[in-house]
């Protein structure tokens, strides 16, 4: 029979759905982490903001807005000061392309990210990382 093809979107949630049901089997004694609303008027907003990723130290947050009609996504960065997360920027190679769902390495030193951008020259119609 023909294969049907997973939205990259429900593969990641799929992925988050397990990572969340391993990290509950390993520690059971451990309190489920509440939500918590962040930057509220500033990364928070009316917006359709998706995808965030802390720094280690939890003073940098990468995470993406959708630019309607077009659904393009594009990623940003902000950073807490004084208490405060800061108006976010885009970040310098992002804007052209879908850019989507940022995760750092624990270390914080990459970006991962999924893109539909073009590879050597090509363009694939495809997200990758």
């Amino acid at each position: 029979g023909a294969m049907k093809k997973i939205p990259w979107r429900a593969c990641g949630l799929m992925l988050v759905v397990c990572l969340a049901a391993l990290m509950a089997d390993a520690a059971p004694n451990v309190e489920p982490t509440k939500p918590e609303l962040i930057g509220e008027g500033t990364i928070s907003t009316l917006d359709d903001e998706f995808g965030g990723s802390l720094s280690p130290d939890g003073t940098t947050i990468y995470y993406d807005i959708t630019v309607p009609p077009h659904y393009l996504y594009i990623m940003c960065e902000s950073h807490l000061v004084d208490g405060k997360w800061q108006k976010p920027e885009v970040l310098p190679f992002s804007g052209l392309y879908r850019d989507s769902d940022p995760v750092l390495t624990p270390d914080g030193k990459t970006l991962l990210f999924a893109s539909d951008r073009p590879i050597k020259g090509v363009d694939r119609h495809s997200f990758y990382i």
